[in-house]
């Protein structure tokens, strides 16, 4: 999917605000530093609604043992998967036919679900600022983003049965793809030093039927060429197609495959950023504003 998204400045500027937050049992963000009088205030850091989110990722015991258990969870299906030549992940046709025969993969998100990008999100945090594509590309180039928690577990047993890795990330094909090549090798993910095929980002000629974020079209690219037995992803996304919509016909959507959650299909927490952020706004009236539109979405009981 599209994320948002040594000591640095970020990780200070972070550590305060979580010393702060224990203040009173709120999250509290440290004021902006003094500009002058000179500056317009428009230009001042927003705040931003992000903070308990990635503290959470980047700090809780909960957040790696959720991760920890998605992998392990992977790994327990593969020998039932691999037996059963008729099993795939695949809906919607993706998969075509006469897959029996062809040798098993597993098809995965990248960000914040192999690779953690919490650091980005610290440093947007830190700045004061809303996403930014061009710091994001920035930080793709660093190519330093890390392993998230727990999934040596299941590189290990990938190897072990000789399943393979695909790729599929909506970051940009144009200008991001060979430092994430780059990052997805340093950080120990399968890829062979002179063949990175199986990293398909969003605008890849491979897929030229995709749809600007979907990844129907890169999917069924990889289904040509193995039995695809699992989808891992923190977007709705990763799994079909369609997902920019409300958040009852989203529901149904994932209610419509119960039975693949946690089988088929592996979904890991991101509270963070997504396609669920747009959902809260997508029925909500022309004269609401932005906050109001995700507010009138709360439950009070």
């Amino acid at each position: 999917m599209s994320p948002i998204r040594c000591v640095r400045p970020a990780a200070i500027g972070l550590a305060c605000a979580l010393l702060a937050a224990c203040h009173g049992g709120h999250a509290v963000r440290e004021a902006p530093a003094p500009i002058a009088d000179s500056t317009p205030a428009s230009t001042q850091p927003a705040p931003n609604d992000t903070f308990n989110a990635v503290a959470w990722m980047q700090t809780s015991a909960e957040y790696a043992a959720l991760t920890t258990q998605a992998y392990r969870n992977v790994c327990e299906m593969l020998p039932t998967a691999i037996a059963d030549p008729s099993w795939t992940a695949l809906i919607d046709g993706e998969q075509g036919g006469g897959f029996e025969s062809l040798p098993p993969a597993i098809i995965s998100d990248i960000d914040e679900t192999l690779l953690d990008n919490s650091a980005y999100a610290a440093r947007r945090i830190a700045s004061g600022g809303p996403f930014d594509p061009v710091a994001w590309k920035a930080w793709i180039n660093e190519a330093d983003a890390k392993p998230m928690p727990g999934v040596q577990i299941l590189l290990d047993c990938l190897a072990e049965h000789g399943v393979t890795l695909v790729y599929i990330s909506n970051r940009k094909h144009d200008g991001e793809r060979a430092a994430t090549v780059e990052n997805l090798r340093k950080d120990g993910f399968p890829l062979p030093a002179d063949n990175d095929d199986l990293v398909l980002l969003r605008g890849d000629p491979r897929g030229i039927n995709d749809d600007l974020n979907d990844k129907s079209a890169r999917r069924r690219w990889a289904a040509n060429r193995y039995r695809v037995v699992a989808l891992l992803g923190d977007n709705l996304g990763d799994f079909m197609d369609g997902v920019a919509t409300s958040i009852s016909k989203r529901a149904a959507l994932a209610d419509a495959h119960a039975d693949w959650w946690g089988a088929r299909w592996f979904a890991f927490p991101n509270p963070s950023y997504g396609s669920w952020e747009k959902a809260l706004a997508f029925d909500c009236g022309e004269n609401r504003t932005p906050e109001q539109c995700r507010h009138s979405q709360l439950r009070s009981k």
